[in-house]
């Protein structure tokens, strides 16, 4: 197109055309197809002499391109004539007749000019491509083969690299019917055509170029760069399933125009061993792992932070439950409540028939505890935790060598008076001085825990243990209207259950152990119970 459009803006008549600045022109071709050599030569149809004589008077394009080139301006004269011997560049005779293709501009602009006036039509090869480009008016490239045959091995030597050639047709003007009045002809290196095509990062692309004349060879490009393999078809058969196919002719052209005497390229590409290492990475497994790892570390965590807060929790609980077991063993549940919460008395306490006194602690047992500790416990400012209960039933109990005495049990049941039977301890005095402490101690045991045994199953509060001397109430904390009733029983129990263990323990503690026995001192009648602060505040009645 460029070299019509300027053979018609200067009115030049083909095929005396002269493309000004060629050299200049076909560098970027060179540079983008990797062609180390570009050569435009027009058709001579007839007397040749006229050609010659223009030819000899428009050489200045050489000393033009080799300015450019950055080389010494050749001063040799072009060939004569049209020739078609490259070493002697002898013009040919006057007989021989047209057409012709003369080699005309060539870039690079060579330091040997034989080449110029060169006939490229006394080549065989040439002819063929010729044809087959100005019947389909198209491009066409040549099959893979020596380009010494055409343009001779001074121009460009030879190598073991597969090179090819294209020719492009020049036409006169723009029109369909337009001739055929000049050629392109760019010599394909095929090692240079593939390179400047992939970035840097990729490696091992395999390239196996056919042609349907039957020629195949293999590259391999690495980034910017492709090498010469060699001849066959190389690549890894392990990577079949990877191909990928291109043409470098139009498959829409006609079967007719495929089989005819030409060769048609086209390219398979696979990867390769090398592209695979490449791509290939043990990243996507650490980074798995390591998220994975995470996540397990994380839940671990959680699972033994859970664990460790539960056990905590369990034995702030465990503690709590102790604490509250040894708050329930001192003191009734209201006044537990009432240290523990610091809250009054509700209704429903009234409603179930205790008179409430006219005030009521309001600490808790922490603070109440510390104020003790701290030596803070102001007893005149502060509220005290004691209420009266009316109707309540001590017993006092001791343990003696002897008779056992029980005051009469229905005198109890309707006097209000206050009676009180005061123990004689002196039989148990005489028997724990002649006995080791932790006997004693396992004589008291046994006996109390069964009396505090027989308390629960009577609903019995019992207050606390003095030595010898149980202390327990009913009527108190909860109100009941047969209190009497229920310590006289309470007492026959726990003389029976006296005479049972007192035996029992004659085994261990020795033979006068049987002969001790019990008796009991009990008093109905008003009561006030609360809890005597000060240093091991205990509940007193």
């Amino acid at each position: 197109m460029t070299v019509t459009s300027l053979a018609l803006a200067s009115q030049q008549a083909w095929p005396y055309v002269t493309v000004p600045n060629f050299a200049e022109r076909t560098e970027g071709l060179r540079e983008i197809s990797g062609s180390p050599l570009v050569v435009f030569s027009p058709v001579i149809s007839f007397d040749r002499t006229v050609w010659e004589t223009y030819a000899t008077e428009n050489q200045e394009w050489t000393e033009e391109g080799s300015r450019f080139q950055g080389s010494s301006p050749s001063y040799s004269l072009i060939p004569a004539g049209i020739h078609q011997d490259l070493v002697s560049a002898i013009p040919l005779s006057p007989i021989t007749v047209a057409p012709f293709s003369p080699v005309w501009q060539i870039s690079p602009v060579p330091e040997d000019l034989n080449i110029v006036n060169f006939d490229l039509k006394s080549s065989e090869r040439f002819l063929n491509l010729e044809q087959y480009v100005d019947s389909h008016r198209i491009s066409a490239i040549s099959d893979v083969f020596p380009i010494s045959e055409i343009l001779g091995q001074s121009i460009l030597s030879d190598t073991n690299k597969p090179r090819s050639i294209l020719l492009q047709p020049i036409f006169s003007d723009f029109s369909e019917t337009s001739s055929v009045v000049g050629h392109y002809l760019a010599v394909i290196d095929w090692e240079k055509y593939f390179s400047e095509v992939l970035h840097h990062g990729a490696h091992g692309i395999i390239v196996v170029l056919k042609n349907t004349c039957g020629q195949v060879f293999s590259f391999v490009v690495h980034g910017d760069e492709a090498f010469f393999l060699g001849e066959g078809d190389l690549h890894d058969s392990n990577y079949n399933k990877y191909r990928t196919s291109a043409h470098l002719f139009d498959p829409s052209e006609s079967i007719q125009d495929q089989e005819e005497q030409h060769c048609f390229y086209n390219m398979d590409i696979y990867p390769s061993a090398t592209l695979k290492d490449e791509y290939t990475s043990a990243d996507p497994i650490i980074y798995t792992v390591v998220v994975f790892a995470v996540l397990i570390g994380t839940a671990l965590a959680f699972y033994f932070y859970e664990v460790l807060v539960q056990k905590r929790n369990r034995e702030v609980l465990d503690k709590v439950a102790k604490t509250n077991a040894i708050v329930s063993s001192l003191f009734p549940g209201t006044v537990r409540d009432r240290l523990l919460n610091g809250e009054e008395v509700n209704e429903i306490d009234a409603k179930r028939g205790r008179e409430k006194s006219a005030v009521y602690g309001k600490q808790g047992l922490k603070t109440f505890l510390d104020e003790q500790k701290d030596g803070n416990l102001d007893i005149g400012e502060s509220k005290p935790i004691a209420d009266l209960f009316p109707h309540t039933t001590v017993r006092f109990y001791t343990i003696r060598l002897g008779a056992c005495n029980i005051p009469d049990t229905h005198s109890l049941l309707h006097s209000e008076i206050f009676q009180v039977m005061f123990a004689d301890i002196s039989g148990f005095t005489a028997w724990s001085s002649v006995r080791e402490p932790a006997q004693v101690f396992v004589l008291l045991e046994t006996i109390y825990q069964s009396f505090d045994k027989i308390a629960r199953q009577r609903r019995v509060f019992k207050v606390e243990t003095v030595g010898d001397c149980y202390v327990a109430v009913c009527g108190l904390p909860e109100p009941r209207k047969d209190h009497a009733v229920v310590m006289s029983l309470f007492a026959r129990d726990c003389m029976a259950k006296m005479k049972e263990l007192v035996r029992e323990l004659e085994v261990t503690l020795g033979p006068d152990t049987a002969d001790l026995a019990n008796r009991f001192g009990l008093h109905s009648g008003p009561c006030t119970a609360g809890v005597l602060r000060g240093e091991r505040a205990r509940f007193q009645l």
